[in-house]
């Protein structure tokens, strides 16, 4: 046998280990845990089926961190739920007209209603942890049971049941200067809930700048439009458009594509299209409170003071769910809180920041698990949390083709299939025509 294909040795105790891993990762998808608020592990759940996803096998690490801590929770569908909507899903097919690609954003986020975002209940330093820890918990079983109650299941879109990552978003929420919205550009309205909008403007009295991700994936016409559709129905925002890896990089450069992007690859170079907008944004927001001259030195290429001291990343690794009271532009660093659904590029766009891979990244929603914070410059602190998605009334069929619930865990795909084909022109597309026999019926 050649040197080069010599398997590696693999312990009986290794074996029995990783099949464990794949009984466990394979029940954590497939079984249904019936029972009360507290499962068995000892965990808070808010929804008697839930469906854990993304699960990542193995113990805990040495310092006591769960990798399944801000593991994706939806409500898991019945069996009955899923043969009803195959059934349906197998009837004879009926084109929609073209008004049926429409999406009303105030009607699928119904602002003001049961469909708000949990907000974090009010506290003070004279509580203790567990006293804390019990009051989020009595708030979120209520805002559950008054979405169910209102709503039906089935009306009901994808969202998180996760009381741990709703605390991620409060932590970012509560201790960002300038709150950093990112949407994928293909589907913005999707993925921009207007509850946020207005507890971070209104409530908070925060600055929001929302990204237009994805610009690359886009028509210009079609980035311009949604710009402009959004800049004047939220008239406070700060909208800047962004891309991790554009098309420019490829087609301006005389050789040849696949070399250069297997450089790219090699030096793990980022470069991205929209930084300077970012910054321009962040210096209309800051006012002048806020030395930003670091960034812009990086970003002409230029090595910052200090420049040591970046790039560094943070991963919040305890359990620890009390938080500090915000003071803005502490210590002069600018701290800036990124937020989104999954799968919208925001750990991506941080990469593209930095002009590196600092985050890392994957095609599959979910795949940040825990809050990350990285020093731009010395002055500039970016937030990087897992992505959340808000309670809504969009079609689930409609999550699953914008990528919000992840493919692979979809159960039964013939729903969105149907829901895809009444919507798209399939006689053009295919190229079909009526039978001759079939004119007169």
């Amino acid at each position: 046998m050649p040197l080069g294909h010599r398997k590696k040795p693999f312990s009986v105790k290794q074996k029995k280990k990783q099949l464990q891993e794949k009984r466990d990762k394979k029940k954590c998808q497939a079984e249904d845990r019936p029972g009360s608020e507290t499962d068995n592990d000892g965990k808070y759940r808010p929804v008697k089926q839930v469906s854990r996803l993304n699960y990542q096998p193995g113990d805990k690490t040495d310092k006591g961190y769960d990798q399944n801590r801000y593991q994706l929770h939806f409500r898991r569908e019945s069996q009955e739920e899923i043969e009803r909507r195959k059934k349906l899903a197998r009837q004879p097919l009926q084109s929609l007209p073209v008004i049926a690609l429409e999406v009303d954003h105030d009607a699928i986020y119904q602002p003001g209603s049961v469909l708000d975002m949990p907000k974090r209940p009010k506290w003070d330093y004279s509580m203790s942890k567990s006293q804390l820890i019990t009051r989020e918990e009595t708030y979120f079983r209520t805002y559950m049971e008054n979405i169910y109650e209102k709503h039906d299941a089935g009306d009901l879109s994808y969202f998180e049941l996760n009381l741990e990552t709703w605390r991620q978003l409060w932590r970012v929420l509560e201790m960002s200067d300038v709150i950093l919205l990112i949407t994928d550009i293909r589907f913005p309205v999707l993925h921009f809930a207007p509850t946020l909008y207005d507890f971070v403007t209104q409530e908070l009295g925060k600055p929001i700048i929302l990204v237009l991700n994805k610009i690359d994936l886009a028509p210009p016409a079609l980035v311009v439009a949604w710009k402009h559709y959004l800049q004047s129905k939220y008239p406070r925002l700060h909208i800047v458009c962004f891309s991790s890896f554009p098309k420019d990089t490829l087609e301006d450069s005389g050789d040849d594509p696949g070399q250069v992007m297997h450089k790219r690859r090699k030096r793990r170079k980022y470069t991205a299209m929209g930084p300077t907008q970012l910054l321009q944004a962040c210096e209309t927001v800051v006012q002048g409170k806020v030395d930003l001259s670091s960034w812009r030195k990086k970003m002409c290429g230029e090595d910052p003071e200090g420049a040591e001291e970046t790039d560094t990343v943070v991963e919040n690794l305890t359990n620890d769910g009390s938080f500090s009271e915000h003071q803005a532009y502490k210590d002069g660093v600018l701290t800036i809180g990124c937020c989104g659904y999954p799968n919208v590029g925001k750990s991506s766009l941080i990469n593209g920041l930095v002009g590196k891979k600092v985050v890392s990244v994957s095609k599959t929603a979910g795949h940040t698990k825990h809050f990350q914070t990285i020093f731009l410059t010395p002055t500039v602190k970016l937030c990087d949390s897992p992505g959340l998605v808000f309670p809504s009334l969009i079609k689930k069929q409609l999550q699953v083709l914008a990528g919000i619930y992840p493919i692979a865990q979809v159960r039964e795909p013939y729903s969105v299939v149907m829901y895809l084909a009444e919507r798209l022109p399939l006689k053009q597309l295919l190229k079909l025509q009526q039978h001759p026999e079939a004119e007169g019926l």
